[in-house]
């Protein structure tokens, strides 16, 4: 699924599939995403995050960030404004993939309640 704001300033693009990343990942994937316009970016991922559970209910949401490719301290900040965690280990240090990316994440059941709701009430009419 891929998004495009009206004024063409922001792409954002949804993948559900094999994810090949060590370690491997379950989901749907934000393979992209970019943002050149005037909107809050946490508030474009938030309208992502609804289009894409209405798409694929109850999955879980993930992404990767290059933390050397960013200007901010904070790897994945606008997904962290947005609601999303950094993937985390039974110590709860951030998982990094085998090449170093950052991999955030979030979930429908706990973050996106009444979408998902709305999604399964639609469904079982």
């Amino acid at each position: 699924m891929t998004l495009l704001t009206v004024d063409g300033r922001a792409l954002f693009a949804w993948r559900n599939g094999i994810d090949d990343c060590i370690p491997p990942q379950l989901g749907v994937n934000c393979a992209v995403f970019r943002n050149e316009g005037d909107f809050l970016s946490s508030m474009l991922i938030k309208e992502a995050e609804e289009l894409a559970w209405r798409k694929w209910p109850n999955e879980r949401l993930y992404t990767y960030v290059n933390g050397q490719k960013i200007r901010s301290h904070h790897p994945g900040y606008c997904f962290i404004k947005a609601g999303w965690d950094y993937q985390r280990d039974e110590c709860g240090k951030p998982v990094l993939t085998k090449g170093g990316l950052y991999i955030l994440e979030k979930f429908c059941e706990i973050a996106a309640k009444r979408c998902c709701q709305d999604v399964m009430e639609l469904s079982c009419k």
